[in-house]
Formats: structure tokens, C-alpha cells, sequence
């Protein structure tokens, strides 16, 4: 199979040639009555999609951007367990009589739950913070009856300190089912669990939707689901089963969180990002792990980018991303746009796509530094491990090794230096440094340092083979786990040291 054939793959091409319909993120809006078809200057994942949102208005971008509000205020601590609004010890009564700017402190509760019974907690004011005793110790638990919060202020929504769990949202096309945020949120040490959007013909965020920037720190986005599974028509669609942010002026972050066991499913149509779905990513020291993207597997019916889509650019460093399932772009899906991706000291590990493409999809130029790609499977069409569509991939000093049937497939060149490469696509033409070998790998295992690693054996070909393009004291571990150890830099994102005894884990914030 040609490089050409491959690129002109069905679900490829068509993937590649419509995420632009998620670029309407702003009229996700719950006071939207119809839907309508948006033109858009790019590329994108489904053009069945470009049903699922109306037209986005410049009033409407404008209303996420932060206000200027009065300086931070401290509201009364909240002391009661229910759910009244009228009861003034409650939470709900304190987010609807807070100021902008204020602090609601629910850490010095006696009791380790809220559970709601009136509807999601709406929060109209913008830049309000509520802080937990942490997610171990409190909860809110939206009972499976609606939503948790539902932020109408064009400011920033910031939980600290907590779990949020059990919203549901069940409509024709459902948004957030946890959170719905019509402005920025930010979510530091909270666990986001067991969500769900439920539609009939979109599915959007099955933990949250974010129409202004999202921002991750210490956060844990687990076992939440954006499930269109109402009717065949190939126009369903459902996207971002963990939490689903397109807002095109910001970057959302994902610092020192894990994103693992989302599901975004359609039962036709097009499903994608099990775990997320952002425009412009930057993930560090994160782990995306486990989420699914699953659609019926044909021309008409399928799904892109098991662990996340990525529809303009990513930024990806001391992260690994293993274990996510899509038809295309089991680990990442990056659309074809006028962006970029750029993955350092990290690891794409054990993913799958039903159709192509185990590890990463990218449809932009992609650059891959000190990095380790391996056991990644594209099982119908093969490029196992990076399938770059229409553009040029960098490799610097990086593994890419044991991805089923190939390890590297697509790209225009790939060039670089000091990589290691095992089998190389039929088509593509390795720099001529490059080491074909087996790179002896170890399993995908916490080897020291906040994220999961592939140790190198004592005997590897890697082993003082790489290069350092970007000067870095410590390998993809981070802390005292040193980037070059000897004469020269080992190729991946493992440093090989048998004499290093102990390390800490960085503190990434």
C-alpha cells in the first residue's frame, strides 16, 4: 500500500477534512432551537457534525472572554448539608447570593457529601471559587437527576478540593453533563466522575463543556460518558466523553491530571475524543489513559482520537497517553488546520485504531522530540505507531518501536536525527542515522516519576544513541532522574541509570 493510498483513506480524509464543525463551540448553548450548517476556513472530523450546532455570533465569542470584576471577596464559610436555597448555611444559597470574585469555603463541612435535589447549582456571577476538603473527603453528587453546575457568568468558575459526580443530561442534543460552563473553568485537585451527556443526535461533553478556557491542575477526569445512542441516521454525533472546550482565543491546560476511562459513543454517525476534545492543548506531565471513542466502524459510521482530538495545535510534554481505542488515531487525533503539534519526553503507549493509525493521527506538521512511541496497533490499515497525513514529521532522538504492522507511515519526509525507528512504512525513507533495532523495551510501568515510562534493558541499542535538541536536566520522570547520564543522551524518553536510587516527583504548577 502506497503512501498516497493511505492518505486517501475514506475515514481518514473525511476526518481530517471536518472538525471545523467543532469550532462552533460557542453556540453549544442550551437556548439553542435548531440547528444549522456553519462555513469554516479548515479542517475538520465529520461533516455530518456540522448539523449538530448553530451559528456561533461575535456577541456570543465575546461573552467568554474574563470580566474585570472587583477584587476577590471571602463569603461566609458554608456550614449545612442541604440543598435548600433558602437555607442560608447551605451551598446552593451561597452561590446564589455571592458576589463576583468571591470565595465559598465548604472545606469545614460535617458531613463528606452534598447530594442535590434541586437541579443543577446554577452560578450567575463571573469569577467565583469553591473550595473542598478535597475529593477524597468531599463530594457533590448531582443524584443522576441533572446537572452539578451550570455556569451562566462570562468570568471563571474555579472548584478546588472536591469530587463531582452523578450529573446526567438527557435532551435531543445534551451538553455538559456535569458542568456546563458558558465561561472559563478551572478545576484544581477535583475528581469529575460518572458523568453523562445523553442525546438523541448530539452528545457533547459527557463531564463537561466549556465554552471558554479550561484549565486542568492535579484533576482527575475518570469514567465519564457523551453517549448519542437515539435513532441510525449517519448525522448523530457525539464528542468529548470526558470534557469537551473549543474555544479558538485560549489555551487550555491539562498540568499534573489524568484523563482516563471516558467514552464518546454514537450508535451512527461520528464519535470523537473518548477523553477530549480542545482546539489549542497544551498537556504536561499528565496521563491520558484508557478512553474510547466508539461509532459503528464503517465509511459512514466512526470515530477519531480514543484519547483526545486535537483540532488546531498541541503541546505535549512528560505526558504519556496509553491504552485509548478509536477507529483513527486511537492515542491522538490532530485535525489537518494551520497549526501544529509538538510532543516532548513523553510516551504513546498500547493504543489501537480499528482502522489506522494506533498511536497518533496528525494532519499538521509534527514534530516529536526524546520521546518513546511503541505497542501502538492501526489494525486494518496499519501505521501502527504515527500516520502523518500531508505533511512532514520531525523525530529528534526518539523510539518508535513495536507498533503493529508499522512503526512510522504517511508522511510527506520524515526528517531528523539520532531516532530509532524498527520498522519503517514501505514508503518512507528514515534519516540515515537512524537505528533499525529492537530497542528492548520494558512494560509500561511507573519507573519512578508521576507518569508511566518504558525503562530501557541494559543491553539496548538506545543507550547513548540520542541527542538532547532542547537543553532538559531530567528525562520524562522529571525530579532527580537526569536527562543525560554518561557520554551522551539515551534515545526516548527514558534515561537509563542503575545507579539511581531515589527520586522525587517534580511539582509541575
Amino acid at each position: 500500500m502506497t503512501n498516497m493510498n493511505l492518505r486517501a483513506l475514506p475515514p481518514v480524509s473525511t476526518l481530517t477534512a471536518c472538525i471545523a464543525t467543532w469550532l462552533m463551540l460557542g453556540a453549544v448553548t442550551e437556548a439553542a432551537a435548531a440547528p444549522a450548517a456553519v462555513p469554516f476556513e479548515g479542517a475538520g472530523l465529520g461533516s455530518a457534525l456540522r448539523l449538530a450546532f448553530p451559528q456561533v455570533s461575535q456577541r456570543a465569542r465575546l461573552a467568554v472572554v474574563p470580566s474585570n470584576s472587583a477584587p476577590a471577596l471571602i463569603a461566609q464559610a458554608v456550614t449545612g448539608c442541604g440543598d435548600d436555597a433558602n437555607d442560608f448555611t447551605t451551598l446552593r444559597h451561597a452561590v446564589l447570593t455571592a458576589n463576583p470574585g468571591d470565595t465559598i469555603n465548604v472545606s469545614g463541612l460535617p458531613c463528606g457529601k452534598i447530594t442535590l435535589q434541586n437541579g443543577a447549582i446554577t452560578v450567575a456571577v463571573a469569577d467565583l471559587t469553591i473550595i473542598g476538603a478535597g475529593p477524597g473527603k468531599f463530594t457533590i453528587d448531582g443524584a443522576g437527576a441533572g446537572r452539578v453546575f451550570k455556569h451562566t457568568g462570562k468570568g471563571t468558575l474555579t472548584l478546588e478540593g472536591m469530587t463531582v459526580t452523578n450529573g446526567v443530561v438527557a435532551a435531543d442534543k445534551a451538553y455538559g453533563g456535569c458542568i456546563y460552563d458558558a465561561g472559563n473553568l478551572t478545576l484544581r485537585n477535583v475528581t469529575l466522575t460518572g458523568c453523562k451527556a445523553l442525546g438523541q443526535t448530539a452528545a457533547v461533553g459527557g463531564g463537561a463543556v466549556v465554552l471558554g478556557q479550561l484549565a486542568l491542575y492535579s484533576s482527575s477526569i475518570s469514567g465519564n460518558t457523551a453517549d448519542a445512542a437515539v435513532g441510525q441516521a449517519a448525522s448523530l454525533s457525539a464528542a468529548g466523553g470526558g470534557v469537551f472546550s473549543l474555544n479558538t482565543d485560549s489555551e487550555h491546560k491539562v498540568v499534573s491530571s489524568t484523563i482516563s476511562g471516558n467514552l464518546a459513543h454514537a450508535a451512527s454517525g461520528l464519535a470523537e475524543g473518548g477523553g477530549l476534545v480542545g482546539y489549542r492543548v497544551s498537556i504536561k506531565y499528565s496521563t491520558l489513559s484508557g478512553n474510547v471513542a466508539a461509532a459503528q466502524g464503517n465509511k459512514d459510521s466512526y470515530s477519531g482520537g480514543g484519547g483526545a482530538v486535537i483540532a488546531y495545535s498541541l503541546s505535549m510534554g512528560s505526558s504519556t497517553v496509553d491504552d485509548n481505542l478509536a477507529d483513527a488515531g486511537g492515542g491522538l487525533f490532530i485535525s489537518k488546520s494551520a497549526g501544529f503539534a509538538s510532543i516532548l519526553q513523553s510516551t504513546i503507549s498500547g493504543n489501537t485504531a480499528n482502522f489506522i493509525a494506533g498511536g497518533i493521527s496528525c494532519g499538521v506538521a509534527l514534530s516529536i522530540s526524546n520521546s518513546t512511541i511503541a505497542f501502538n496497533d492501526g489494525i486494518l490499515y496499519g501505521a501502527g505507531g504515527i500516520f502523518v497525513a500531508g505533511a512532514d514529521l520531525t523525530l529528534q532522538s526518539t523510539i518508535v518501536a513495536d507498533n503493529l504492522p508499522a512503526d512510522v507511515d504517511g508522511a510527506n519526509a520524515v526528517i531528523g536525527s539520532h531516532n530509532l525507528i524498527k520498522i519503517p512504512g514501505a514508503y518512507i525513507t528514515p534519516p540515515l542515522d537512524t537505528i533499525a533495532l529492537d530497542p528492548q523495551l520494558g512494560p509500561l510501568a511507573y519507573n519512578g516519576g508521576a507518569t508511566r515510562t518504558h525503562a530501557l534493558a541494559a543491553g539496548s541499542p538506545a543507550l547513548q544513541g540520542g541527542s538532547l535538541p532542547i537543553s532538559l536536566p531530567s528525562d520524562q520522570r522529571n525530579g532527580s532522574y537526569a536527562r543525560t547520564v554518561g557520554n551522551a543522551t539515551d534515545i526516548g524518553a527514558y534515561e537509563f541509570d542503575p545507579d539511581h536510587i531515589f527520586g522525587d516527583v517534580f511539582d509541575a504548577h
